[in-house]
């Protein structure tokens, strides 16, 4: 990890650049006295994270932030440092984009803390560059066949067996018609991912639609066969990372993030058929044109539950015609 500092202020940037030598996980600190130099450095030193001066002769840090983001292929982060005060909607969209903006002198351990943390995302962002691991937007669809243990009271395990299997099958089909992905078969679950650019709206509207017609093709094989199945089934839609997991004799590629355990654990608080979906999901639910409020029943949380934090969701009753 190396740090370049660019401040016009000798006893400043010598300072941090003191304080950085003795820090852990830091391999060079390179220093220059004005925004040319510093940009200068950048394009000659392999610089992963540049702590700044807003006014320096020459070239401004903004000015410097600029330039590097139109110049460098590398994504550096930055840390402006000002020792005037800084128009607080300049301050709101320079944290927004996650530029740190600390007013001079610094509170050298308040610095040092904001530093750790950047290297630390730089580590992260480092790893998942190595394993191939992408952030995106999309739904995952979890749903979960109820009710087949009463049939295994009165059939034989095989007879069990098929049952499932004409079910997995059906709902796989259904989900790929509806653009999504089977990630996996969990025992008698199954895991969807609706993803651009296949899904529109991220394949809210698919995980929707492969979710009511499944529930319907489950009732109908139920009329069928004599059974007596349901479907329970969470949707969420949110950030994810795509990734291929695993050791080189076996990989497997998936989804990870906060949006599967959530579809996750509303399909295991789901009773008896209901599809739910989160808050956040369903306020981008509500901007989709053939869907509107009165499509849906509301309801609070009691017993689902992510990272220790209550949520409200939404129950699924059925598509507006």
């Amino acid at each position: 990890m190396n740090i370049l500092i660019a401040e016009d202020n000798k006893d400043t940037r010598e300072e941090i650049a003191e304080m950085l030598e003795e820090a852990e996980g830091i391999d060079d600190v390179f220093q220059a006295k004005d925004g040319n130099e510093a940009f200068q450095k950048i394009q000659d030193e392999n610089v992963d994270l540049v702590i700044s001066d807003i006014k320096m002769p020459e070239m401004t840090g903004y000015e410097l932030l600029g330039n590097v983001k139109k110049e460098v292929q590398k994504e550096i982060p930055f840390i402006l440092l000002t020792g005037s005060s800084i128009d607080e909607g300049v301050f709101v969209a320079l944290n927004a984009v996650g530029i740190e903006c600390i007013k001079k002198p610094p509170d050298y351990k308040y610095l040092m803390t904001k530093i750790k943390e950047k290297v630390k995302d730089i580590h992260t962002k480092n790893e998942l560059a190595r394993i191939g691991a992408v952030k995106e937007e999309l739904t995952i669809l979890f749903a979960d066949i109820e009710g087949y243990t009463k049939l295994s009271k009165k059939l034989l395990p095989a007879e069990v067996v098929v049952i499932i299997n004409d079910c997995l099958k059906m709902m796989s089909t259904i989900a790929t018609e509806h653009n999504g992905t089977v990630d996996k078969f969990i025992g008698d679950e199954m895991m969807v991912v609706y993803d651009p650019p296949r899904a529109k709206n991220y394949g809210i509207e698919e995980a929707i639609d492969t979710a009511l017609e499944i529930k319907k093709e489950i009732s109908r094989y139920n009329r069928k066969k004599e059974t007596s199945l349901s479907l329970n089934i969470g949707i969420c839609q949110d950030e994810v990372f795509s990734c291929s997991l695993g050791n080189s004799r076996y990989k497997e590629l998936t989804v990870i993030g906060d949006a599967v355990n959530i579809a996750s654990r509303l399909c295991a608080g789901a009773k008896k058929g209901q599809i739910l979906i989160d808050k956040n999901t369903f306020e981008n639910v509500k901007k989709l044109p053939k869907i509107n409020r009165k499509t849906y029943k509301e309801k609070t949380v009691t017993k689902v539950e992510v990272k220790n934090t209550e949520f409200w969701y939404y129950e699924i009753v059925k598509r507006k015609a």
